[in-house]
């Protein structure tokens, strides 16, 4: 998997810690690889559930 650096400037990482309970630095970047490693397994999981209808598919018909 590759490794992306998510930017945000001073103000809107400030403001999004004051905003959001507080929280420390960093923590905005962790919510959002987290989001996005979420999405990508949700994402996975509905590719090989197609594979596999599409499998059995074609195994009923044979």
């Amino acid at each position: 998997m590759r490794r992306s650096t998510a930017r945000y400037s001073k103000r809107r990482n400030q403001d999004s810690r004051h905003n959001g309970g507080g929280g420390r630095k960093g923590d905005l970047s962790r919510f959002v690889g987290e989001a996005v490693n979420q999405e990508v397994l949700c994402k996975t999981a509905r590719d090989i559930q197609a594979c596999m209808r599409a499998l059995n598919r074609a195994i009923s018909r044979n």
